[in-house]
């Protein structure tokens, strides 16, 4: 009705699916099948999710329940979180995406990244073409604050060049 274009929306998460009664994870899934059907309607086609807390085998399993759902060139951007138990190397998320194919790619969190104290120029380089999606923000390191770029400590001046080598999409 209003000629608006959506271009990247966030899937429901849960903060530790493996701990979760099997009622409840059929839930959390169907809420995440959902969104995805919405998205579709609403031409979103890259959808971010956060990895669940586990392994990286844990996380393939969670995905290939995911992935059968999406719609045309619907993607997911797998996110990188702030702990040590969770998926945040870039590594990690190359394995996940790499293994588990073109319906996938890397959501960059620059304030996640800051607070595992990553190179996030580095971490950009390193997922190249897999990195199609964006949440930027700033913080001291410690806290997930969701400041505004220059707020807090994250090195600007090395990230921005980063991405204008190895990203052209949007900075969200």
């Amino acid at each position: 009705e209003y000629s608006l274009n959506y271009h990247q929306c966030h899937l429901p998460y849960t903060q530790d699916f493996l701990m979760l009664s099997d009622r409840v994870k059929e839930i959390h899934l169907n809420h995440v099948i959902l969104a995805i059907e919405y998205s579709a309607f609403l031409g979103i086609n890259t959808l971010v999710i956060h990895p669940i807390k586990g392994s990286i085998s844990d996380n393939l399993e969670y995905f290939e329940r995911i992935i059968p759902h999406l719609q045309g060139s619907q993607r997911l951007a797998i996110e990188n979180m702030e702990r040590i138990d969770e998926i945040y190397s870039p590594e990690d998320l190359i394995a996940l995406v790499d293994t588990l194919g073109d319906k996938t790619g890397i959501c960059l969190d620059t304030g996640h990244a800051n607070m595992m104290n990553l190179n996030i120029a580095q971490f950009i380089e390193k997922c190249g073409d897999r990195l199609i999606a964006t949440h930027i923000a700033d913080n001291n390191a410690i806290e997930d604050q969701h400041m505004l770029p220059g707020y807090g400590n994250i090195e600007w001046e090395a990230v921005i060049p980063a991405f204008r080598k190895h990203y052209k999409g949007y900075l969200n």
